[in-house]
């Protein structure tokens, strides 16, 4: 008996200086440079929208410097544009803080090649946080739930803190991009993570760093996200600013046309979509229709399958906003390298 508790306090030590360790920061060289600067408008004085469209990288996500630095970077070549004015509302896409659930990890995950390796190192690395996690879960894909859950805080610091900084830097209002959080809430202006689900979020900052009280959370997760991510139920806010009422709809969202009815009715001036299109050239293959949700019932279902994603995208999206009051729709895509989960849309 003594031996084999000899043994295993042996492997506990070994375990944990192998999960502690290899945690150096990876020096990133130059990033690429911006490419493409597209005006859609030109009377920024009654609106002004700037879509940050960034390239990511693994490497991006080691920590809050590595995130920081990069989203300051795009804030940087729009400011050299003098696009910042005392209106101005900064887009990000969607997703573009859900891979901080990799922050402050192990330097072999940000050099993995497929994602799935990437997440069995955290987890590995995590295993009694994500063991804890794990039995506590009641979601149907507990693993995912699990890491999500066990990484939440770490995430929320480096999201909150990054964009409330920019915000204030820059001053303008920034709309996050969106990030998997369990059961968020805003308290006097600070976001916090509760106990409770996984939503996929995304949340206003305003100039003086503050966070608006309503935070956007998905309405329709799709397939990938179902199986650890609730829908929100309830209707999406409009937020007021110098650039006249806004809502935001995150990516799947804006397929749908109550989304655009119920912001419609409320005075909205300019709806705002961070996206994010999974996959290499994806846009360039045929749309295979609606997932996570029913087909709603005003879409041609000869489109499918016999369009391409990019047209389906041009046909059923933000265009709806001719229907209605909204004068003004962006949307922006996450586009980089990150592992091997592949990016498209524009």
């Amino acid at each position: 008996m003594k031996k084999m508790l000899v043994v295993f306090g042996i492997v506990l030590v070994l375990y944990f200086f192998w999960s502690r360790s290899g945690r150096n920061e990876i020096d990133i060289q130059d990033y690429n440079t911006v490419e493409f600067f597209p005006i859609f408008k030109k009377d920024s004085s009654k609106s002004n929208i700037v879509g940050i469209q960034p390239f990511m990288t693994n490497l991006d996500y080691q920590n809050r410097n590595s995130f920081y630095s990069k989203m300051d970077f795009y804030m940087k070549e729009a400011q050299k544009k003098d696009w910042f004015k005392e209106n101005t509302i900064v887009v990000f896409p969607e997703h573009i803080a859900s891979w901080l659930v990799a922050a402050n990890e192990k330097e072999s995950i940000y050099k993995a090649k497929t994602i799935e390796a990437a997440m069995q190192v955290i987890v590995l690395s995590n295993l009694p946080k994500f063991t804890t996690k794990y039995l506590r879960s009641n979601a149907e894909d507990k693993a995912s739930d699990a890491v999500f859950q066990m990484k939440s805080n770490e995430m929320l610091d480096i999201y909150s803190s990054v964009y409330s900084e920019l915000a204030k830097k820059y001053k303008v209002t920034i709309v996050g991009g969106s990030i998997f959080l369990p059961n968020p809430s805003v308290t006097n202006g600070e976001l916090k993570v509760n106990n409770g689900d996984i939503f996929n979020i995304s949340a206003v900052f305003l100039p003086n760093g503050k966070v608006e009280g309503e935070l956007i959370k998905k309405k329709y997760p799709i397939n990938t996200e179902l199986s650890f991510c609730n829908s929100f139920s309830n209707d999406l806010p409009v937020f007021s600013s110098a650039s006249g009422n806004f809502g935001v709809a995150i990516c799947a969202d804006s397929w749908y046309e109550n989304i655009y009815q119920d912001l419609g009715s409320k005075n909205t001036k300019t709806i705002i979509v961070p996206s994010y299109s999974t996959g290499y050239g994806i846009w360039a293959n045929k749309w295979s229709g609606y997932n996570g949700s029913e087909t709603p019932p005003e879409i041609n279902l000869n489109d499918v399958n016999n369009i391409t994603l990019r047209e389906a995208w041009y046909k059923y999206t933000t265009v709806r906003t001719k229907n209605y009051t909204i004068e003004n729709g962006i949307t922006v895509f996450l586009r980089g390298d990150i592992w091997d989960l592949g990016t498209d849309g524009s």
